[in-house]
């Protein structure tokens, strides 16, 4: 199925039509859950100068992960892998089949699961020297998790494409309009959407 997707250019294709209007050759780009490399290897391409950092959690896509960048990439990058989470060191990560439906979840449902090491944004942040950068992100509903913990970190995020989800975190459910709102509070403006594919900006980027 990913194959098909992928040759009818329909595999993630709000995210890609984002990443190519809206990152500029220079930005600094952190992807959170960056799967197969899909996105990096369209982010590789737009990018010149600017640092790519790359996390994904699942240990089993981190082999295909490195080999799509590396073919798309004519600079140096990051590929970490570990799950964004505030909780503790490690969490469960449930892997499936499927690329495309593999989450931290606390029941441990799916296919497997395994223990992963876990990072925060703002240590990203700090370990790369990153200032001024853009966010891309599809973690399934997990960046709630960051926009409750970690506000902080964005201050010096200008950009967002980010794909959302309604999510429960510490037993209260958000549905996309509440995580919306958490990240316009944060002082984003909705700049672009496609379903629930969206591009956030600070006012001061917006065009």
């Amino acid at each position: 199925m990913v194959k098909s997707l992928l040759y009818y250019q329909v595999y993630e294709d709000k995210e890609v039509a984002f990443a190519m209007k809206y990152i500029d050759p220079e930005d600094d780009v952190i992807e959170l859950g960056s799967s197969i490399g899909v996105m990096g290897c369209i982010i590789s391409r737009r990018q010149t100068t600017g640092k790519y950092i790359s996390v994904e959690a699942d240990p089993s896509l981190m082999k295909i992960n490195r080999k799509n960048i590396e073919f798309n990439r004519k600079t140096d990058f990051v590929l970490i892998n570990k799950a964004v989470d505030y909780s503790s060191k490690t969490v469960s990560f449930s892997t499936s089949k499927s690329n495309l439906t593999g989450k931290v979840q606390a029941d441990g449902s799916g296919d497997s699961t395994i223990a992963v090491e876990t990072t925060t944004l703002i240590e990203l942040c700090s370990t790369y020297n990153l200032k001024d950068f853009v966010l891309v992100s599809d973690i399934e509903g997990a960046e709630v998790t960051i926009l409750l913990n970690d506000k902080s970190s964005l201050d010096s995020c200008s950009k967002m494409i980010i794909e959302l989800h309604d999510t429960e975190y510490n037993n209260k459910t958000y549905m996309v309009p509440d995580i919306v709102n958490l990240i316009t509070n944060c002082g984003f403006n909705v700049t672009d959407q496609e379903r629930n594919v969206y591009v956030f900006t600070k006012p001061e980027r917006n065009s």
